[in-house]
C-alpha cells in the first residue's frame, strides 16, 4: 500500500524573525485549518552569532511558532528541534529534562534584562550574559525551552534534543 505522507507533509515558506512569521495569508489561514503536527526545526545554527541575532531566530522565532500552534484549530502536537548541550552550562549526571535558570531566574525577565540594553552593551556584555554557556546558540536554545514550558497551554509539546542535524536525501 502507498504512502500518501507527501499529500499530508508540506513545507510553508516563511521567515522566525518577522511578526506572523513572514506567512501569506493564505499559509497561515491553511496551518490554522489543518494543521495537527507542527514540527519547529528552524534555527541558527551559528554558534558565534551575536546574541541578539541568535535570540531573534531561537527564541522570538520559537514563540512566534508557538503561537502559531496555539492559533491552528486541530493541534495535536508541537515539536521543538532543540540540541543535545542545552544544557551544556551543567557539570555532572544531567537528566533529559528542562532544568530552571541558574539563580531561580525566569526566562522571560531575563529576555526583557537583555532587550533593555543598547546592541553595544549586549554585545559587550555577551560572555557575562551567556555565563556558562559555550555559546549564544545553547544559551538561546536553552532560554527557548524554558519558555516553552511556560507557555504550553494545553498543547502537548515535544523537545527534541540531536546532537547534530545534518541534510540528507
Amino acid at each position: 500500500m502507498k504512502s500518501d505522507w507527501k499529500l499530508k507533509i508540506f513545507p510553508v515558506a516563511g521567515d522566525l524573525t518577522l511578526r506572523g512569521l513572514g506567512l501569506s495569508p493564505e499559509s497561515r489561514q491553511t496551518l490554522i485549518e489543518e494543521v495537527q503536527i507542527m514540527i519547529n526545526c528552524a534555527a541558527s545554527v551559528n554558534f558565534d552569532d551575536p546574541l541578539l541575532e541568535a535570540l531573534s531566530i531561537n527564541y522570538f522565532g520559537t514563540l512566534r511558532m508557538l503561537d502559531l500552534a496555539h492559533s491552528a484549530k486541530n493541534i495535536e502536537v508541537f515539536t521543538h528541534v532543540s540540541t543535545a548541550y542545552v544544557n551544556s552550562n551543567r557539570v555532572g549526571s544531567i537528566e533529559e529534562r528542562v532544568y530552571d535558570l541558574e539563580g531561580g531566574k525566569d526566562s522571560e525577565e531575563l529576555v526583557a534584562e537583555i532587550l533593555k540594553l543598547n546592541p553595544q552593551q549586549v554585545s559587550e556584555k555577551e560572555k557575562e550574559i551567556i555565563g556558562k554557556y559555550p555559546n549564544t546558540y545553547t544559551f538561546s536554545k536553552s532560554l527557548a525551552e524554558r519558555t516553552l514550558r511556560k507557555r504550553i497551554g494545553n498543547i502537548k509539546v515535544a523537545i527534541v534534543r540531536p546532537s547534530i542535524v545534518i541534510s540528507a536525501y
